[in-house]
Parts: C-alpha cells; structure tokens; sequence
C-alpha cells in the first residue's frame, strides 16, 4: 500500500461491520440439501486486505451461524 494511502488510514483504529448486506450482496443461494450460500464481492475483500495490511483490526460480526 502507498504512502497516501496510509495516510487516509491514520485516524482509523478498528473497522467492525455485519457480514449479511455489508459484504454480501443480499443474496442468498440455496442447494438441494437446504444449505445456504452467499456471494461477496472482490472489491470488499480488498478493501478489507487494506486495512489488515496498514495493522488496522478488522471485526466482523454476524448473527449468522457459520460452519
């Protein structure tokens, strides 16, 4: 990450955020065995990789429950 982008990060402590509608796109995919399946997006998870490489926490919370 280049300088000027660090420094857009310099007040950010910690980002925490939902998962479902915040990552997602509020889809959801079922299978024939009634399991769940959602689609995220690229450009989230680079925004995440980000933060995480200028040390900054990331959270992400979920009343989802996940295997």
């Amino acid at each position: 990450m280049n300088e000027k982008m660090l420094g857009k990060f310099a007040l950010v402590k910690l980002l925490a955020l939902d998962f479902d509608g915040v990552l997602t796109d509020g889809y959801v995919f079922t299978d024939n065995l009634g399991n769940e399946f959602v689609r995220c997006g690229h450009k989230d998870d680079q925004g995440v990789f980000n933060l995480k490489s200028a040390n900054i926490p990331v959270v992400v919370i979920s009343g989802q429950k996940s295997t």
